[in-house]
Protein backbone atom coordinates (compact mmCIF):
# COMPACT_ATOMS: atom_id res chain seq x y z
CA UNK A 1 0.00 0.00 0.00
CA UNK A 2 1.37 3.35 -0.79
CA UNK A 3 0.60 6.76 0.93
CA UNK A 4 -1.90 7.88 -1.50
CA UNK A 5 -3.95 4.74 -0.17
CA UNK A 6 -3.35 5.98 3.54
CA UNK A 7 -4.09 9.68 2.74
CA UNK A 8 -7.06 8.94 0.82
CA UNK A 9 -8.20 5.78 3.92
CA UNK A 10 -7.59 9.05 6.30
CA UNK A 11 -9.93 11.09 4.27
CA UNK A 12 -13.02 9.38 3.57
CA UNK A 13 -12.54 8.17 7.50
CA UNK A 14 -12.32 11.61 8.58
CA UNK A 15 -15.16 12.65 6.27
CA UNK A 16 -18.73 14.64 6.94
CA UNK A 17 -20.50 11.67 5.74
CA UNK A 18 -18.66 9.19 8.07
CA UNK A 19 -18.97 11.53 10.98
CA UNK A 20 -22.82 12.74 10.80
CA UNK A 21 -24.14 9.95 12.33
CA UNK A 22 -22.02 10.25 15.41
CA UNK A 23 -22.54 13.93 15.56
CA UNK A 24 -26.32 13.27 15.79
CA UNK A 25 -26.32 10.61 18.32
CA UNK A 26 -24.20 12.83 20.66
CA UNK A 27 -26.26 15.81 20.21
CA UNK A 28 -29.30 13.81 20.81
CA UNK A 29 -27.47 12.91 24.15
CA UNK A 30 -27.14 16.47 24.74
CA UNK A 31 -30.37 17.26 24.21
CA UNK A 32 -31.74 14.93 27.07
CA UNK A 33 -29.07 15.45 29.14
CA UNK A 34 -27.95 12.30 29.23
CA UNK A 35 -24.22 13.42 27.91
CA UNK A 36 -21.33 15.27 29.82
CA UNK A 37 -19.42 15.44 26.36
CA UNK A 38 -18.34 19.20 25.21
CA UNK A 39 -19.59 19.25 21.73
CA UNK A 40 -16.97 21.45 20.47
CA UNK A 41 -13.89 19.10 21.23
CA UNK A 42 -16.24 15.76 20.24
CA UNK A 43 -16.57 17.57 16.75
CA UNK A 44 -12.76 18.10 16.67
CA UNK A 45 -11.68 14.72 17.22
CA UNK A 46 -14.41 12.34 15.65
CA UNK A 47 -13.29 12.96 12.44
CA UNK A 48 -9.90 12.87 13.35
CA UNK A 49 -10.47 9.42 15.26
CA UNK A 50 -12.34 8.07 12.48
CA UNK A 51 -9.85 8.38 10.44
CA UNK A 52 -7.27 7.30 12.13
CA UNK A 53 -8.86 4.20 12.58
CA UNK A 54 -9.79 3.62 8.97
CA UNK A 55 -6.12 3.63 8.36
CA UNK A 56 -5.25 1.34 10.87
CA UNK A 57 -8.03 -0.89 9.55
CA UNK A 58 -6.13 -0.63 6.34
CA UNK A 59 -3.11 -1.50 7.43
CA UNK A 60 -4.18 -4.71 9.28
CA UNK A 61 -5.79 -5.71 5.72
CA UNK A 62 -1.92 -5.29 4.25
CA UNK A 63 -0.43 -6.89 7.11
CA UNK A 64 -2.92 -9.75 7.34
CA UNK A 65 -4.33 -10.28 4.04
CA UNK A 66 -7.33 -9.37 4.89
CA UNK A 67 -10.73 -8.44 2.35
CA UNK A 68 -12.22 -5.44 2.39
CA UNK A 69 -15.31 -6.93 4.13
CA UNK A 70 -13.26 -8.33 7.09
CA UNK A 71 -10.84 -5.46 7.13
CA UNK A 72 -14.56 -3.16 7.47
CA UNK A 73 -16.14 -5.35 10.12
CA UNK A 74 -12.74 -5.73 12.77
CA UNK A 75 -11.95 -2.26 12.38
CA UNK A 76 -15.73 -1.55 13.64
CA UNK A 77 -15.37 -4.09 16.64
CA UNK A 78 -12.12 -2.39 17.70
CA UNK A 79 -13.39 0.56 17.34
CA UNK A 80 -16.64 -0.23 19.49
CA UNK A 81 -14.10 -1.54 21.99
CA UNK A 82 -11.84 1.45 21.89
CA UNK A 83 -14.87 3.77 22.39
CA UNK A 84 -16.98 1.36 24.85
CA UNK A 85 -14.03 1.46 27.41
CA UNK A 86 -13.29 5.24 26.92
CA UNK A 87 -16.78 5.88 27.70
CA UNK A 88 -16.65 3.86 30.59
CA UNK A 89 -13.62 5.41 32.12
CA UNK A 90 -14.35 9.28 31.33
CA UNK A 91 -17.24 9.02 32.74
CA UNK A 92 -19.01 10.45 29.66
CA UNK A 93 -22.84 9.58 29.91
CA UNK A 94 -25.53 9.87 32.89
CA UNK A 95 -27.05 6.69 32.45
CA UNK A 96 -28.71 5.52 35.85
CA UNK A 97 -30.02 1.60 34.62
CA UNK A 98 -28.62 -1.33 33.13
CA UNK A 99 -30.73 -1.00 30.66
CA UNK A 100 -29.68 2.38 29.18
CA UNK A 101 -26.22 1.16 29.42
CA UNK A 102 -27.09 -1.86 27.32
CA UNK A 103 -29.36 0.10 24.31
CA UNK A 104 -26.66 2.62 24.43
CA UNK A 105 -24.28 -0.24 23.81
CA UNK A 106 -26.46 -1.54 21.05
CA UNK A 107 -26.59 1.33 19.27
CA UNK A 108 -23.35 2.35 19.11
CA UNK A 109 -22.73 -1.24 18.10
CA UNK A 110 -25.55 -0.73 15.12
CA UNK A 111 -23.54 2.79 14.41
CA UNK A 112 -20.15 1.43 13.88
CA UNK A 113 -21.54 -1.35 11.73
CA UNK A 114 -23.46 0.90 9.20
CA UNK A 115 -20.25 3.91 8.94
CA UNK A 116 -17.67 1.25 8.27
CA UNK A 117 -18.91 -1.26 6.32
CA UNK A 118 -21.20 0.65 4.40
CA UNK A 119 -20.85 4.50 4.55
CA UNK A 120 -16.70 4.51 4.54
CA UNK A 121 -16.22 1.26 2.38
CA UNK A 122 -18.35 2.18 -0.39
CA UNK A 123 -16.93 6.09 0.03
CA UNK A 124 -13.58 4.26 -0.64
CA UNK A 125 -14.64 2.11 -3.61
CA UNK A 126 -15.85 4.66 -5.78
CA UNK A 127 -13.01 6.80 -4.75
CA UNK A 128 -10.61 4.40 -6.00
CA UNK A 129 -12.39 3.91 -9.34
Amino acid sequence: MSTKDYLLSFVVGSSFPASIIFFNAVTNYKKSRMSNVNYYHYSKITPIYLGILNMFGLYLAQKFNLSDRMRFLLISVIGIIIIGTSIQFLGTYNFTTKEEWIKHYFGMTIIYLFVFNVVIFYLEYFLKC
